[in-house]
């Protein structure tokens, strides 16, 4: 009978403790399962936010390109003013000096 009441405790104490066991497993479960629903919904709206930074990307880049090609025009512009003023004048000049070479063979 010793025994028989030994192996009654034995398997009583084993029960409980599975079942805490069980129970803490459950709980730490829970919380998994919580934690991986956040991660879930912050790689979501990092994924959202993702896509609103390319399109600001490629609205900055596409500003970016527009002011460059109208620096680049302007600098044309200038570059290609400059040298119609210098050849109007280096004309000027060329004039001037015949003039003065024709009045002086006279």
């Amino acid at each position: 009978m010793d025994v028989l009441l030994r192996s009654d405790i034995f398997f009583f104490i084993t029960s409980v403790a599975v079942i805490v066991v069980t129970v803490f497993l459950v709980v730490a479960l829970w919380y998994v399962v919580r934690i991986l629903r956040n991660i879930k919904d912050v790689s979501e709206m990092v994924k959202k936010e993702g896509a609103f930074i390319i399109s600001d990307i490629a609205g900055v880049r596409v500003s970016i390109r527009k002011l460059v090609e109208a620096m680049i025009n302007t600098v044309k512009k200038k570059v290609s003013g400059t040298k119609k003023r210098k050849a109007a004048s280096s004309r000027t000049t060329k004039k001037k000096e015949k003039e003065s070479d024709d009045i002086s063979n006279k």
